[in-house]
């Protein structure tokens, strides 16, 4: 929260620094976080922000194969 509270305030330095620490502490957790919160918008198209909370893979859907024999 007080990474997204500085980039509301335009604090961009300031925000990175305590993203980079709250990810450093909370791993994918805050990244999923991060990359949800509207409050977040200002610094998306800073490379810094995508190299931090980059953009979440995509699970391929599962695919139904015929049953083969032997295997």
């Amino acid at each position: 929260d007080y990474a997204a509270a500085l980039a509301m305030l335009q604090k961009t330095n300031e925000s990175f620094a305590a993203l980079r620490r709250a990810v450093d502490l909370g791993g994918e957790a805050v990244r999923e976080f991060a990359r949800k919160d509207p409050r977040f918008n200002s610094l998306r198209a800073h490379p810094d922000f995508n190299r931090l909370v980059p953009p979440a893979r995509q699970r391929l859907p599962l695919m139904n194969l015929p049953n083969l024999p032997g295997l």
